[in-house]
């Protein structure tokens, strides 16, 4: 392949040999040598947007080329405030490669570059214009160019344009509009050019998030857009629920990102660049179909805080010794038989999750990571587990249910799931006990069956003298308390297309300053297990305030009216979402940049454009939760309703949580309920609604139904179920 620019006559000429990719590089390099030689030839000129538009024509094949289309693409750009157009003439051979002995020209021009006669005649012949009645532009003595002089346009602006009657172009402006959608839609086909990815490309986004069937359809026709490389200062990327199969080594020039979520796909194995994003901190790769890691993917991941493997056909694991800023491994779900190398050196590490894998044997260096909080081993092989994992200073929630352990006491202890201080103790016991020896050096626990003694069953028994844990009480609801929501197949197509609640009595929030580090941590959940609330969405009501049945739906903005929360007067949808948009514009407008601010980020998940906004938003479609009382309580993933706030006197809540999938719901109404023991449950707090006494460190939660109210199933979820609030920390009564 062959590029040269002729200055005098403003033209690049590419000339392709056989074996070129001609379809993949024809357009896209012809854009690009355009726009280069156009900003270095004009100086103090700037091309702010590229409209593609106008016709397909078939032109003659030129001697030793093949037979191929012409597209013909138009240029609009500003020049000291007025509006102009050029012309860019691209070749597309039918082909996808050129035959032997023949080369393809690609001569891009434009209005500049020719004498006026020659300018309409070209517009004449290969645009099909009317341009014999266009205004002359005034024109120097010479009707050529000299490449030294100043940068004259001879174009005509929009306004003068306008004002012509015989122009052709505005006469039928509506059609050619209506044509260059087509033409683009066509480019993009063609050229595997996904909108999506050209936006970014254009603003310069750090964020990009490819998810849900219409990227997997686009993936399945053309593949993965190859331009999504080309975004060098993106630091977050999120492929998820597309079927994709593959990612090529070029990911290694996302040198900046941070943060790469590739879950729910059909990727069998990981490019080795993925080991060169230095960058990186947060890496989810879980539910694909992944056999094995590169060997060296983990050598140069300094920054890595956050690894999710769960979900995929992992036998082993590659050494992780130098994942030193490790907070989070997430590997249950897989095929391991061991845990991997260099484990015990990852001294940052809080969680390791390897259930539901074939593990035979824990390290005994397990006992140096100072800062574990919880380790799940549940669903795997271990006959035994080293004693020192007590030595964990801040180890609390270690589970291991499910296993074939010998020790008969240390089963019964980890399938009580309600002690787990005794569990630690009698590790303790066991550690003690086999470092009686020369010295007291340590030696191996033993691994023969230990009965349980009458101590051993007095320790583990809570007795009076010491109080008894905050724990959970899982009440089955009445079914004339008629705790259920009705949802609408409609919602499956929404933003929120998962929604789970719950009921928790025994609440106590001693003032307003406890008030609002409730609300401050519900912030920070969306921020955090919420990513902004683009994963899930939490509403916390006062369940005084909300009548059952409850009903979940799509409504069109303008028919919606709710009291906002913290709002004087109750509004419409459509007002609503008008005032949400223009703060956030002028958000982004004050902080210079070209995209929204991770504070109104989640408008994006309503799809809303500027015309929209401009229409007053009365069509679009928004998800909302009524009571019984039609009141709307909530609008995920927006706001709550001023009706149902909580305040210092709420005991009782109502928490509803909706989301993508609904294991990010549990996940963020677990966290809910879980601060709520720690931080707000107080003894002998009497229930409003049953006015009956709620034992000392007790929070009642009452599950509620949600009902698909055009299934023949009909019981879409309930949460908690017999599978939720399982953890230790709970210790969940039945």
């Amino acid at each position: 392949m062959e590029r040269q620019f002729d200055r005098h006559r403003g033209a690049v000429h590419t000339t392709y040999k056989r074996g070129d990719s001609v379809l993949a590089k024809t357009y896209r390099n012809a854009e690009e040598e355009w726009t280069h030689a156009y900003t270095k030839r004009v100086k103090n000129r700037q091309i702010r947007s590229l409209i593609y538009m106008h016709t397909k024509t078939v032109v003659q094949p030129q001697p030793k080329t093949v037979c191929a289309n012409a597209v013909y693409l138009a240029i609009w750009f500003w020049d000291r405030g007025r509006l102009h157009r050029g012309t860019l003439a691209v070749t597309v051979p039918y082909g996808a490669s050129v035959r032997q002995g023949c080369t393809l020209k690609i001569v891009s021009f434009s209005c500049n570059t020719l004498s006026v006669s020659s300018c309409h005649a070209t517009r004449r012949k290969h645009e099909g214009w009317n341009t014999a009645r266009l205004p002359k532009p005034r024109q120097r003595k010479s009707r050529g160019r000299d490449p030294n002089s100043g940068a004259h346009w001879q174009q005509s602006t929009l306004k003068e344009s306008r004002s012509s009657s015989g122009c052709g172009l505005w006469e039928n402006e509506k059609a050619h509009r209506t044509q260059a959608a087509s033409v683009l839609r066509d480019l993009n086909r063609i050229f595997n050019h996904w909108p999506i990815v050209t936006t970014a490309l254009a603003e310069n986004r750090h964020e990009l998030v490819l998810a849900g069937p219409d990227i997997a359809k686009l993936i399945t026709d053309t593949g993965l857009d190859d331009r999504i490389y080309a975004l060098e200062r993106l630091n977050f990327l999120e492929i998820s629920q597309t079927g994709l199969d593959s990612l090529s080594e070029k990911l290694g020039n996302l040198k900046q990102l941070a943060q790469l979520g590739l879950t729910s796909n059909r990727l069998t194995r990981l490019p080795d660049a993925v080991g060169r994003l230095k960058c990186l901190r947060f890496l989810d790769v879980s539910f694909n179909q992944l056999s094995e890691l590169p060997e060296k993917i983990f050598t140069q991941l300094d920054s890595l805080t956050s690894l999710n493997l769960s979900g995929n056909e992992l036998e082993k694991i590659p050494e992780v010794g130098k994942l030193l800023s490790l907070q989070e491994l997430r590997s249950s779900k897989n095929r391991l038989q061991s845990l991997p190398d260099g484990i015990h050196l990852l001294q940052s590490l809080i969680l390791l999750d390897v259930s539901h894998n074939k593990l035979t044997s824990v390290p005994d260096e397990m006992n140096g990571l100072k800062n574990l909080k919880s380790a799940d081993f549940s669903d795997n092989s271990l006959a035994s587990v080293p004693a020192t994992l007590h030595q964990c200073r801040k180890l609390h929630d270690l589970r291991l249910q499910n296993n074939p352990l010998k020790d008969n006491r240390l089963r019964k202890l980890a399938c009580d799931t309600h002690s787990p201080k005794a569990l630690f103790d009698y590790l303790r016991r066991l550690d003690e006990a086999g470092g009686k020896g020369k010295k007291g050096r340590g030696k191996a626990p033993p691994t023969k069956d230990i009965e349980p003694t009458e101590a051993d069953t007095r320790d583990a028994e809570p007795t009076e003298s010491v109080p008894v844990p905050p724990y959970i009480s899982v009440q089955r609801p009445d079914e004339s308390e008629h705790y259920q929501i009705s949802q609408s197949s409609s919602v499956k197509n929404g933003p929120r297309p998962y929604l789970i609640a719950c009921t928790v009595h025994g609440v106590v929030f001693k003032s307003e300053a406890h008030l609002k580090s409730f609300t401050r941590a519900q912030e920070e959940w969306h921020r955090g297990m919420g990513q902004m609330r683009r994963r899930a969405t939490l509403a916390t009501h006062d369940l005084k305030a909300v009548q059952f049945p409850l009903t979940y739906s799509m409504q069109k903005a303008e028919e919606i009216e709710i009291h906002v929360l913290n709002d004087n007067a109750p509004t419409t949808g459509d007002k609503f979402l008008s005032k949400l948009y223009q703060e956030a514009e002028a958000d982004r407008k004050t902080r210079k940049q070209a995209k929204f601010s991770q504070l109104y980020r989640y408008l994006n998940l309503l799809s809303l454009e500027p015309n929209d906004v401009k229409d007053g938003c009365r069509d679009n479609l928004i998800p909302i939760v009524k009571d019984a009382s039609q009141t709307v309580i909530s609008m995920p993933p927006l706001t709550n309703c001023q009706q149902t706030r909580l305040d210092v006197t709420t005991t009782d809540l109502l928490v509803e949580v909706s989301g993508a999938s609904l294991a990010f719901c549990k996940e963020l109404a677990e966290a809910v309920i879980a601060w709520l023991l720690e931080n707000a449950c107080s003894p002998n707090q009497r229930e409003s609604s049953t006015l009956s006494t709620i034992p000392a460190n007790c929070l009642v939660v009452r599950p509620v139904r949600v009902i698909d109210s055009e299934s023949t199933s009909q019981l879409s979820s309930i949460y908690p179920s017999r599978l939720d609030l399982t953890a230790p920390n709970f210790n969940t009564v039945r």
